[in-house]
């Protein structure tokens, strides 16, 4: 067994315990649990972080089991933690060996703040779902939220007010099915690809069209002059 305790990770602790079995199929059981301080009004509340990866490192059937929960304590839970308190959860099976080795994800969350999760990302209150499942070789993705905290760029905000959106990923490109966002006083509607290029995590170019309908640039970065922007792109 190996553990690893008290790593300073998004402004908490945790620990984590590991069990791999030294033969054949090598099961392992990795469990994560501790804290996240996140921030609610004007004060901050500690809520439970636990995380599993189980499954098999051997064999043609070899399949890992994920799953991620942030939750408020179950004893505060019972006392009617405040409705903004975050709540998260995330399920997934990958196959390594497997052509497709994304088997299915799935995630919901009710008042996410990415800044309480990761240093330099923008304070929001995310409330929605995404789901990532296997489209023969590729993947789809599709995605529903609202944030209930948005604003400019430059403030530390994110300037999305809700947004629906259904993307796939096929052959080293993005294609964008569906894109339906309300921002910054407005409407954005987009449809096409973003193409891979020939070395990693290179791009050769975008195609399709986007669709604005009164957007005002000041409340995508304040320092931007306020307007109104209807067009196609």
């Amino acid at each position: 067994m190996l553990r690893l305790d008290q790593a300073q990770i998004a402004a908490g602790s945790y620990q984590a315990d590991a069990t791999l079995l030294a033969r054949a199929p090598l099961a392992l059981d990795l469990q994560a649990r501790g804290t996240v301080q996140a921030p609610l009004g004007a004060t901050s509340i500690a809520l439970d972080a636990v995380a599993t990866l189980r499954g098999a490192l051997a064999g043609p059937d070899m399949a890992l089991d994920f799953t991620a929960a942030l939750q408020p304590p179950p004893a505060r839970a019972a006392a009617r933690v405040p409705a903004q308190a975050m709540r998260a959860n995330i399920t997934a099976q990958i196959r390594p060996r497997a052509r497709q080795p994304l088997t299915r994800a799935l995630a919901s969350f009710e008042h996410l703040n990415l800044a309480a999760l990761w240093s330099g990302a923008p304070q929001t209150l995310l409330t929605g779902n995404a789901r990532v499942q296997p489209l023969g070789n590729n993947w789809q993705a599709d995605l529903d939220l609202i944030n209930r905290l948005p604003g400019p760029w430059d403030t530390d905000r994110l300037p999305v007010d809700n947004a629906k959106a259904k993307v796939q990923f096929a052959d080293g490109s993005w294609n964008i099915e569906s894109l339906d966002a309300a921002s910054a006083g407005g409407r954005v509607r987009v449809q096409g690809k973003l193409a891979g290029g020939a070395a990693v995590g290179a791009w050769s170019g975008w195609t399709g069209p986007a669709q604005l309908q009164a957007i005002d640039p000041a409340r995508l970065h304040s320092r931007l002059p306020s307007a109104r922007l209807d067009g196609a792109v």
